[in-house]
């Protein structure tokens, strides 16, 4: 289990405070990997620092590889619903660029509190933050579906205008439907965008909208999708 955990944070927080909804311009940068390296690591609410960048705030305020993170600003670093944390930006999403971030630390048995500075994240750290968020949500695309097609969803699919960048890169289309989560949303848009369902809108112009009706097929598990007429 510990390669797990280890693997799965360090996919995200090498950019850590990464604000919710893709605002990474505005987040704060602390410079360092963090994860759980077991569960009961994970239960008690303590993570250990993996990496600690070189020139980083981590690194200039003295952190080291090891140190076991046990309080942020007095409070135990406790995510229950690990899923929502990541596909959110990680744990430090309310970190923004000036923040003073105080972390309860261990270091071989000694209790320590350290201060740590946030700075605006360099550019190359908000395009692979971009990256790598996009494949996580990405990948909850084909369920999402699935989901909304058992509950008879409609969606509202549009091309943006020629031109317009969208938070994903990626996505060339854009979904919404009352109720969808914006991160939901977000990923069914890549998932349509970029899987062998985008052929049903090579016709849509940019600037151009249609709406779904999404089912399941008879007998199966498998979702129906239907055009509906304007």
């Amino acid at each position: 289990m510990r390669s797990l955990f280890v693997l799965a944070v360090l996919a995200f927080l090498f950019v850590p405070g990464t604000a919710p909804g893709g605002d990474f311009e505005s987040s704060g940068y602390l410079g360092m990997n963090v994860s759980y390296r077991d569960e009961p690591a994970r239960g008690e609410g303590r993570m250990t620092i993996e990496t600690v960048y070189p020139g980083s705030p981590a690194a200039a305020a003295g952190l080291v590889k090891g140190d076991v993170l046990a309080r942020v600003n007095g409070t135990t670093f406790r995510f229950p619903d690990w899923d929502a944390t990541m596909e959110s930006g990680g744990p430090f999403t309310w970190v923004a660029a000036g923040d003073r971030v105080r972390l309860g630390l261990l270091r071989g048995g000694e209790a320590l509190e350290i201060e740590v500075v946030a700075v605006a994240p360099p550019p190359e750290v908000v395009a692979a933050r971009r990256r790598v968020q996009s494949q996580r949500l990405l990948q909850k695309g084909d369920s999402i579906l699935v989901r909304l097609a058992r509950q008879g969803t409609t969606l509202a699919v549009e091309r943006p205008p020629a031109g317009a960048r969208g938070e994903d890169g990626e996505a060339s289309l854009r979904v919404s439907s009352p109720g969808l989560p914006e991160l939901d949303a977000r990923a069914l848009s890549l998932y349509l965008s970029t899987s062998r369902l985008r052929t049903l809108f090579t016709n849509l112009e940019p600037g151009g909208s249609l709406r779904l009706k999404l089912g399941i097929h008879p007998g199966t598990e498998d979702p129906s999708i239907e055009v509906l007429k304007p």
